[in-house]
């Protein structure tokens, strides 16, 4: 049997399908570069076992980088092409690593590549994140030296794993054709229960249990129901306060709120629910009011599996309720804030905390808070300022990686002639000078400390 597991961008459920039996020969897109790489000439006068050829042929498929490469965000990036990839609890081996790992990366692995040989699995006890990245793997006949049944075996795992682009993974062993139909293999394969949405003690095989497999929906917030296997996901929305007041519709367009049922269907847009009709009430009143703050917005399913995502509002940025949500848009907020004048200059990341800024692009997917970039020329400015000790207004503007800009006003107030600041403790005295005729009274320490205000703690 050819089993194919087919493409899902953006995550949710990633269907497998079992295939006729097929009597073409592999073409060569299949075989892909990788046989073109793998083939070397026989050594003349040594007569070599199956098991030796096999090791040489993939010690030279193996292309091995200098350095171990991490992709954008943070994962370390390997190819199944150059090899068999092996996830431990002490981090990856093979996928083209110049060297194994000695400890496992917490921001997971990014996988590329096209091979009808090698195959992709995370041991037992392994906690991580894995990224498919236009992967093809293919399982023909089995290698009965290293038991290659399954293109991904997870068992015993807790993984989750994110879909990019075209991933196809085709298991053909376990076949009458291939000889070895005792034993079956799987595009992919999941043992055991530990912490992944499939039965326990169960192996996720096509053609005999499953035919859906849940991965996870891209969404901020995502939930599985261990007993109903139902899933539902949404994402957080960031509006600038005041306006409009958002309608039922609007609220589930743009949380982009979607859920699967146990059998893998889709649950409709009148399935999902709001738990609480009075959360948007208290949320359009805060609106029309123009408070900030985070107010939360409660989906639910039929069978009652729920998810909670927050509504943030935001003193300048992009009114959401202004969005249509069939036609989602960038959206950027943040609030202007007061600091004390003084001190150290503010880096980038402190004024993304003090402004509390956020942005999602026109996928609906939430920006990294460091991919929202402050201008520089503006922060310099008020810096300048804030070392030296003096009070007033500023403008910032942030811009997230679509170009879209909120501008916020900072304010540093009270101001002062002397300021000293220690740089490891954050400990600091701050004075003004003192203005006065000779003569007279004398200036007693009282006095001269109403004048003064001096003051020591710590960088807040």
């Amino acid at each position: 049997m050819r089993r194919k597991w087919l493409e899902n961008p953006g995550g949710g459920i990633s269907e497998i399908q079992t295939l006729a039996p097929e009597t073409e020969q592999e073409t060569t897109e299949e075989k892909g570069t990788e046989a073109a790489s793998t083939e070397m000439p026989k050594v003349r006068g040594t007569e070599t076992t199956e098991r030796q050829e096999t090791g040489l042929t993939q010690r030279k498929a193996k292309k091995p980088v200098k350095k171990k490469m991490l992709s954008e965000n943070g994962q370390t990036l390997l190819d199944v092409s150059q090899g068999d990839i092996r996830i431990t609890e002490n981090g990856a081996t093979g996928g083209g690593l110049s060297q194994d790992e000695t400890c496992l990366n917490p921001k997971g692995y990014w996988i590329t590549g096209t091979t009808t040989s090698n195959n992709i699995e995370v041991l037992e006890g392994v906690e991580t994140d894995i990224t498919l990245d236009n992967v093809s793997i293919t399982i023909g006949k089995v290698n009965t030296t290293t038991s290659k049944w399954d293109c991904i075996n997870v068992s015993h795992a807790d993984v989750t794993i994110n879909l990019i682009g075209e991933n196809r993974l085709i298991c053909n062993s376990g076949s009458s054709a291939d000889g070895f139909s005792g034993s079956t293999g799987a595009a992919l394969a999941k043992d055991g229960m530990n912490g992944t949405p499939f039965q326990e003690n169960t192996a996720i095989e096509v053609g005999k249990f499953y035919t859906k497999v849940y991965f996870g929906l891209f969404r901020d917030t995502n939930q599985i129901e261990k007993d109903t296997k139902e899933q539902i996901g949404a994402n957080h929305v960031i509006s600038k306060t005041g306006g409009e007041a958002f309608t039922k519709e609007q609220l589930k367009g743009l949380t982009k709120v979607t859920g699967k049922q146990e059998n893998g269907t889709d649950f409709s847009m009148d399935d999902l629910r709001f738990e609480f009709p009075e959360q948007i009430e208290a949320i359009n009143k805060a609106k029309a009011e123009k408070k900030l703050g985070e107010y939360p917005l409660v989906f639910t399913t039929p069978n009652g599996t729920k998810t909670t995502v927050k509504v943030c509002l935001k003193a300048e940025g992009t009114d959401a309720a202004k969005v249509d949500p069939e036609h989602l848009e960038v959206t950027i907020g943040a609030n202007s804030f007061s600091k004390e004048t003084g001190g150290l200059a503010l880096t980038a990341d402190d004024v993304r905390t003090l402004s509390s800024v956020q942005g999602k692009d026109a996928e609906g997917t939430t920006y990294k808070d460091e991919h929202l970039i402050p201008n520089e020329k503006e922060l310099k400015t008020i810096n300048d300022a804030k070392t030296a000790g003096k009070a007033g207004k500023f403008e910032l503007t942030f811009t997230s990686p679509d170009k879209k800009s909120v501008k916020i006003i900072v304010s540093l107030h009270g101001e002062y002639d002397e300021i000293v600041q220690d740089a490891d403790s954050g400990e600091m005295i701050k004075a003004k000078h003192i203005i006065s005729k000779t003569s007279g009274a004398p200036i007693y320490k009282r006095a001269a400390k109403g004048t003064e205000q001096s003051q020591g703690g710590h960088r807040r």
